[in-house]
C-alpha cells in the first residue's frame, strides 16, 4: 500500500486511529480519535496517548506497549478516557508497523465500548437474579411438595383402611371419589416439581437396559382402566422390526406415554385410542410412538401454543377439562433432554395424534418369537375394525388363516357354516359385543353339538374382567386375554391353546362347596415407627398391626435411639424429620452404637438427591409418602420376612456362638451373601480341600503354608486400620481373608472374616472391633492346626515367629 493511499484511508476512517512511537507520543491522530475525546478541529492535538488515557490506567497501558517490538505483533486492552465528563471506557488496539530510527512505529485503533459494557454488565446482573430466582422458586416448591405430601399421605392412607371396612355401596362410592381426588392431586404435585427440576436444569437422565415393547404395554396398562370405564377402546399397536432390548430412561419414556394417553382419554367421550411403536434406523435407531385419539381435537390457531407451560386449549374459568397445562411442556422437555422431538396433527372434532421421536442404542435386536400355526384357522371376533387390524397383523406371521367378524351372530353363522368342510380351530371373542355380548355368544357355541369343539379365548378390556369369577366356574373358555392386547401374551395363549387337546382350567376355578385352604398365619416382627405425627403414628400402628406386627413409636429421633436399646427391633420406619434429633441423625447415632437391623427412611421430599442422602446416613431403603400397604408389606417382606421366627430362613440359620461372639446385634444375611455358622464349622476341612485340589494333598499343606505365612502380617495389620475406623480398608481386608480361608476349607476363620466384611459394610465400629479379634483368634487356631499337620516345631503365630 503506497503512502498516499495509507493516509487517506487514515484520515476518512470512521474508527479513531492514531500513529504513535513506543514511548506514546503521537505521530498522527485522526478526526474519528478527536471526536473520542471531543476536541476542537483547531485545537492542538495531543502530544501522547497518555494525554487521552486515564492516569490510573498508565501503568498497565506502558506495560503493554512495552511488549510489542516486533512487525505485525499486536495487543488489545480496555482503558478509561481521560475525559472525566464522559467516564468512557475504550477499547485500544495496538499493531507494530515497523520501525523509525531507534523508535518503534505503533498503529492505535480506538473504539467507544461504554455501552456495549454496560449492556453486558446489565445482562449479566439480569441473568445471576433470574438464576437467583429459579433457585429460589425451586426450593420454594421442594419445600412445598414436602410439606404437601404429608396431608395427602394421611388422607390417601386413612381411606385405604377405610375402603378395607364393611362399607355398603354408596360409600365405598364416596371413599373412592376421596382416592381418585387425592391421587389426581399427587399427580399434580408431581407434575410442578418435575417442571421446577426442568427450569432450574436439574432433570436428570438414568440411562440403563431395558424391555422397550414390555414398557410401552405396561404404560399403557397404566392408564387404560379409566379408558375402558368410559368406553373407549385401547389398541397397541406394535411395527415390525422393534428391537427387544434398548438402553436408555425407562422411566422417563413411561412418563411422556402415560401423559400422552391420560390426554387422550381425557379429552375422547366416544371411540378410540391407539398407541402405535414403530422404529427406523435412518440416522440412528430412533422409536417413534404416536398417540391418537378420536375425540374432540385442536382448533389450528391452538397449536403452536400447545407445548407451552401453563397453556390450555380451553383457559377459561368454565372449561370442562381441568389440569395444570404442564404435562405437554414437560413431555416436550423430556424429550428433548433424551435428543427426540415432539409434535402434533390434528382436526377440530376429528381427533388428535400426538407422537414423539426418541432415539435408542439398540442392546439386543427383537427376534422371531412367533409359535409355528400353520394351517390352522382362527376366528376373531371384534367390533373395532382398528384393533382387529392389529391383532390380525399379530398372527398373521404364524401361519395361521384368520377370518374376521364384526358381531356375535355373524361369529356364529361363519362357525356353523365352516364346520361342515373347514372347522375353526379357535375364536378369539370380544367380551363387549353389539347385541350379543362374549358370554352369551361362548354359551351358543358350547350348546352347539357342530360347533362346541373350538377353542375359546375371552378378550376383556383391563379392569372389566373383575365380576367375571362366577361366569369362569361354566368353562365355556380355554384362556382369557386383557386388551389392550400385548403381541407376547397373545401368541402364548394362541399356542397353549392350540397345541393341547386338555381342557383347561381357569385359575380361580373352585367349586362353592370345597374346603378353603387353611392360611398359615404370617411371621410376626417388632417394628420401630420413629413419627412424630400423630395421625401417621396411628396410621403405621393400624397397617402394621393389621398385618400381626408388633409396633413400638416414637416420637422423635431421641426415643428412637432409646427404643431400640431398650428391647430387640426387627426394621425401624425412621421418618426424616423430626424433632430433637432428626432422622439422619438418630440413624448415624444407632449405626455408630452398632444396630445392623434394617432402617427404612420415611419422607415426603421427592427431590433428586434425597435418596442418596438417606443411604449415606446409614438407612437400608426409602420410601416415599403418600405410601400404600402394599409398599409397607413389599418393605417386610424384602428386609425381616426371612429372619422372623416361624420362617423357613430363620430355623435354616445358624446363629454365631460364643467362640465369635456376638456383639449384641445380628449381621443381617442380606450383608454376607451367605449364612453363617459356627456351633459346626471345622477350623480346617482338610479333606474337603485335598478334594477341591483334584485329590493333590501336598499342593494342599504347600498352599495352607503359604497361606498361614502371607496372612500373618494382613491379620497384623487388620487391627491398626480397625483402630482408624477406615471401613474401606476394612472391607478390602476382610473380604482378601474370607475368600482365600474359604477356598482352603478354614471355615471358621472365613465366617468371622465374613462377619467383619458385613460390619464393615454396614459401618458398625463396635462390631468391627469385635469381629476383628475374632479374626485373630480364628487364624490363631488355623496357624496351630497348619503347623501340626505339616509336623513342624516351629508354629505360625500371629506376631510371632
Amino acid at each position: 500500500m503506497n503512502a498516499s493511499l495509507f493516509e487517506s484511508v487514515f484520515r476518512s476512517s470512521t474508527i479513531g486511529m492514531a500513529l504513535i512511537r513506543d514511548d506514546g507520543s503521537i505521530l498522527e491522530i485522526n478526526a474519528a480519535f478527536r471526536d473520542l475525546y471531543r476536541a476542537a478541529t483547531d485545537a492542538d492535538p495531543p502530544q501522547s496517548l497518555w494525554d487521552l488515557i486515564h492516569a490510573s490506567d498508565h501503568g498497565a497501558s506502558r506495560d503493554r506497549l512495552a511488549r510489542l517490538r516486533e512487525p505485525g505483533e499486536r495487543y488489545s486492552w480496555l482503558a478509561r478516557s481521560a475525559d472525566r465528563s464522559r467516564a468512557s471506557l475504550w477499547q485500544l488496539d495496538v499493531s507494530v508497523i515497523g520501525r523509525h530510527g531507534d523508535a518503534i512505529l505503533m498503529v492505535v485503533n480506538a473504539r467507544d465500548v461504554t455501552l456495549q459494557k454496560h449492556t453486558e454488565q446489565r445482562l449479566k446482573r439480569a441473568k445471576d437474579a433470574a438464576e437467583r430466582s429459579t433457585e429460589t422458586k425451586s426450593a420454594f416448591l421442594a419445600n412445598m411438595s414436602h410439606e404437601i405430601r404429608t396431608p395427602i399421605h394421611t388422607i390417601t392412607g386413612m381411606n385405604d383402611l377405610l375402603l378395607e371396612t364393611g362399607l355398603d355401596e354408596e360409600q365405598r362410592e364416596y371413599a373412592e371419589q376421596v382416592r381418585t381426588s387425592a391421587e389426581v392431586l399427587l399427580y399434580l404435585i408431581n407434575d410442578i416439581l418435575d417442571f421446577s427440576k426442568i427450569e432450574a436444569g436439574k432433570l436428570s437422565l438414568e440411562i440403563i437396559e431395558f424391555d422397550l415393547v414390555g414398557l410401552v404395554q405396561e404404560s399403557v396398562d397404566m392408564v387404560s382402566v379409566q379408558a375402558h370405564r368410559k368406553g373407549l377402546e385401547v389398541i397397541v399397536s406394535l411395527g415390525a422390526g422393534l428391537p427387544l432390548i434398548v438402553k436408555g430412561d425407562p422411566g422417563r419414556l413411561r412418563q411422556i406415554i402415560v401423559n400422552l394417553v391420560n390426554n387422550a382419554v381425557k379429552f375422547t367421550e366416544r371411540g378410540e385410542i391407539e398407541i402405535s411403536v414403530t422404529v427406523a434406523d435412518e440416522p440412528d435407531p430412533t422409536v417413534r410412538i404416536d398417540v391418537r385419539d378420536t375425540g374432540i381435537g385442536i382448533p389450528e390457531e391452538k397449536l403452536g401454543s400447545l407445548f407451552t407451560a401453563f397453556r390450555q386449549v380451553d383457559s377459561s374459568t368454565t372449561r370442562r377439562f381441568g389440569g395444570t397445562g404442564l404435562g405437554l411442556s414437560i413431555s416436550r422437555s423430556l424429550a428433548e433432554t433424551m435428543n427426540g422431538r415432539i409434535g402434533v396433527t390434528s382436526v377440530e372434532d376429528q381427533g388428535s395424534t400426538f407422537w414423539f421421536e426418541i432415539p435408542f442404542q439398540i442392546v439386543s435386536a427383537g427376534s422371531s418369537d412367533a409359535p409355528d400355526l400353520r394351517g390352522r384357522r382362527i376366528l376373531l371376533i371384534d367390533d373395532n375394525d382398528s384393533a382387529s387390524s392389529v391383532i390380525e397383523s399379530y398372527v398373521t406371521p404364524t401361519g395361521a388363516t384368520v377370518t374376521r367378524a364384526r358381531s356375535g351372530q355373524d361369529g356364529l353363522a361363519l362357525l356353523r357354516d365352516a364346520a361342515i368342510s373347514e372347522p375353526f380351530d379357535l375364536a378369539l371373542i370380544d367380551l363387549e359385543l353389539p347385541g350379543m355380548d362374549g358370554w352369551q355368544l361362548a354359551s351358543e357355541i358350547n350348546a352347539d353339538a357342530t360347533v362346541s369343539h373350538t377353542a375359546l379365548i375371552l378378550l376383556s378390556p383391563n379392569g372389566l374382567m373383575a365380576g367375571e369369577a362366577k361366569m369362569k366356574r361354566l368353562r365355556w373358555f380355554n384362556g382369557y386375554l386383557s386388551k389392550p392386547l400385548g403381541r407376547r401374551a397373545l401368541l402364548a395363549e394362541l399356542e397353549a391353546a392350540l397345541s393341547s387337546d386338555m381342557e383347561l382350567q381357569p385359575a380361580d376355578d373352585l367349586d362353592d362347596d370345597e374346603e378353603p385352604v387353611e392360611e398359615v398365619a404370617p411371621a410376626s416382627a417388632r417394628i420401630l415407627v420413629a413419627e412424630d405425627h400423630p395421625v401417621n403414628q396411628q396410621l403405621f400402628r393400624t397397617i402394621l398391626t393389621k398385618l400381626g406386627h408388633e409396633v413400638v413409636l416414637a416420637a422423635d429421633g431421641r426415643q428412637a435411639v432409646a427404643a431400640v436399646h431398650s428391647g430387640a427391633i426387627d426394621l425401624v420406619f425412621m421418618d426424616v424429620q423430626m424433632p430433637e434429633m432428626n432422622g439422619y441423625e438418630a440413624t448415624e447415632e444407632l449405626r455408630r452404637r452398632g444396630f445392623l437391623k434394617p432402617i427404612v427412611a420415611v419422607t415426603a421430599n421427592a427431590v433428586r438427591g434425597e435418596r442418596e442422602r438417606c443411604l449415606r446416613a446409614g438407612m437400608t431403603d426409602f420410601l416415599t409418602k403418600p405410601f400404600r400397604k402394599e409398599e409397607i408389606v413389599s418393605l417386610i417382606d424384602r428386609w425381616v420376612a426371612d429372619e422372623l421366627p416361624g420362617s423357613g430362613a430363620a430355623e435354616a440359620t445358624d446363629r454365631v456362638d460364643a467362640t465369635c461372639g456376638d456383639p449384641g446385634f445380628a449381621v443381617p444375611e442380606e450383608a454376607l451373601g451367605r449364612p453363617i455358622s459356627f456351633d459346626d464349622a471345622p477350623v480346617l476341612d482338610l479333606e474337603a480341600a485335598v478334594d477341591r485340589f483334584m485329590g493333590q494333598r501336598d499342593v494342599v499343606m504347600r498352599v495352607l503354608s503359604d497361606f498361614a505365612s502371607k496372612q500373618r502380617e494382613q491379620i497384623r495389620g487388620l487391627s491398626e486400620v480397625t483402630e482408624s475406623g477406615d471401613f474401606d480398608a476394612i472391607r478390602a481386608a476382610a473380604h482378601a481373608i474370607k475368600g482365600g480361608a474359604w477356598s482352603l476349607e478354614a471355615m471358621r476363620l472365613g465366617n468371622a472374616a465374613a462377619l467383619l466384611e458385613a460390619s464393615a459394610k454396614m459401618a458398625s465400629e463396635p462390631n468391627c472391633r469385635h469381629y476383628a479379634k475374632a479374626v485373630e483368634a480364628e487364624f490363631e487356631r488355623l496357624a496351630l492346626t497348619v503347623a501340626d499337620l505339616a509336623g513342624s516345631v516351629a508354629r505360625v503365630r500371629l506376631g510371632g515367629q
